[in-house]
């Protein structure tokens, strides 16, 4: 779900209980866990964790229940 955007960046808000596919980063990507666990291309994350999904990355597969922010500059 798109949360904001502008000239300068995106704001999504993602929501998962399962397993999914995302599309990959073509610039970078900043994930916030708000809540819950899971794993981003089988890297375990929890609520609190933030971390960079780097330039370049092709997909995201993504498993587990959690909600997150993701941002990315446009």
């Amino acid at each position: 779900t798109l949360l904001e955007s502008c000239d300068y960046f995106t704001v999504k808000y993602l929501e998962l209980d399962g397993a999914a596919v995302l599309p990959g980063a073509v610039r970078f990507h900043t994930v916030t866990v708000l809540e819950g666990e899971g794993s981003f291309n089988g890297t375990p994350v929890k609520k609190g964790q933030s971390f960079l999904v780097p330039h370049g990355t092709k997909e995201l597969a993504v498993e587990g229940r959690f909600t997150a922010i993701l941002s990315e500059p446009v």
